[in-house]
């Protein structure tokens, strides 16, 4: 009886042998064979979510193997490339998939990152003018707008995104990016419809504080000044104070720009333009002796430029210390090829009692025929 029971393991553990032979070949060849291709899709999303992309990569390349015409599973392998920097691969991927669909805007739109990354703006751009007619959705023509924007394209980025504000009129980002792009366009006339209309939706205090400086940069550079002022006024900060300084000299309100002038030279105290700037302001205020403090320190500093040295020239002319505004002046060039401070050196040398230097200059006033009447009458009289 012994050798018949030795004989039925024989005739079961033999072919299980076999069995378990057969499987290890089959899962050598093919790992995890038993698991299904849609499984090892979700375990790769899994994966990605996790951050564990190299993995998420080896799951993909399994499912591919079995469902190899499956785009939705080539442009999830795609767009794990272009996370992973592998630009090259995700465009060729991409490639791969627009064979099979070429018309699956998802892959179009992953092309087109692949190739903004690899800087092939050319190519870039023919492959969103391909989409031009396809069905897109909100999310597809956004990134679509986006794409373009990136590749240096406002203008087109800008048409586009325009028409997408039609789908989401309220969408603060939305605009804030037609902000952008109309200023990278130079719209300025744009900038100011789409920054005023953005300020009315009570945006983020960063993007206020932006779009701010862009509208009235705007209102600026269209002859606007007031409103360029009252505009970057709503939102005073260190970063625009030398914009709310330019505009209040260029408006002429003299007395709020020395207050802002001595606020930046707090922080910059060597800033020689910024000095230069108050004390031009305080004269225009009529506090000549601050003015001429200010000179003066521009002086000691080896700050002052011919402008500086001209205005505080008049200043002392003004106040008639004309040697000492001689004095200022002597330094430049002369005579002048610019009539305004020949005409300048030419009546202070005369003023200080340089009459052989004033006879000189005030021919040479004479002769280029830029001299103002009060010059002309000096030269005049001097010559007879």
């Amino acid at each position: 009886m012994g050798w018949i029971r030795r004989r039925r393991v024989r005739q079961v553990l033999v072919p299980a042998l076999w069995l378990l032979v057969v499987l290890v070949c089959i899962a050598w060849r093919h790992p995890e064979f038993w698991v299904s291709t849609y499984s090892r899709y979700l375990d790769a999303q899994d994966l990605i979510r996790k951050g564990e992309f190299q993995r998420a990569l080896q799951k993909l390349d399994l499912a591919l193997r079995d469902d190899p015409d499956q785009t939705g599973y080539i442009n999830t392998r795609g767009y794990l490339l272009l996370e992973m920097r592998n630009d090259s691969a995700a465009r060729a991927t991409f490639e791969r998939g627009l064979r099979l669909d070429p018309k699956n805007p998802e892959a179009l739109l992953g092309l087109a990152q692949a190739q903004l990354n690899q800087n092939q703006i050319s190519q870039l751009k023919s492959t969103l003018d391909r989409m031009e007619s396809l069905p897109l959705d909100f999310e597809q023509k956004h990134r679509r707008a986006q794409l373009y924007g990136q590749a240096g394209e406002s203008r087109t980025a800008l048409v586009h995104t325009r028409a997408i504000m039609e789908e989401a009129p309220r969408d603060r980002g939305l605009i804030w990016e037609a902000v952008r792009l109309a200023a990278a366009q130079q719209d300025w006339q744009e900038v100011i419809t789409l920054a005023n209309r953005l300020m009315g939706m009570n945006p983020p205090d960063e993007v206020r504080i932006r779009a701010n400086e862009l509208l009235s940069m705007a209102y600026e550079i269209t002859g606007q000044p007031s409103e360029a002022l009252k505009t970057i006024n709503e939102k005073p900060s260190p970063e625009n104070l030398r914009n709310r300084i330019a505009l209040n000299l260029q408006l002429g309100y003299y007395g709020q720009a020395v207050t802002l002038l001595e606020e930046l030279l707090e922080v910059a105290p060597s800033d020689g333009n910024a000095r230069k700037d108050l004390a031009w302001a305080q004269q225009q205020t009529g506090d000549e002796a601050g003015a001429e403090a200010t000179y003066r320190s521009l002086m000691e500093s080896g700050q002052a430029d011919p402008e500086t040295r001209v205005r505080y020239a008049w200043l002392l002319n003004s106040q008639k210390r004309h040697r000492e505004a001689w004095d200022v002046i002597a330094v430049l060039p002369r005579p002048s090829k610019d009539p305004a401070l020949l005409e300048l050196q030419a009546m202070t040398a005369f003023w200080a009692g340089k009459m052989e230097e004033a006879a000189h200059l005030l021919q040479k006033l004479l002769e280029t025929g830029g001299a103002t009447a009060l010059g002309r009458h000096e030269a005049l009289n001097r010559i007879r």
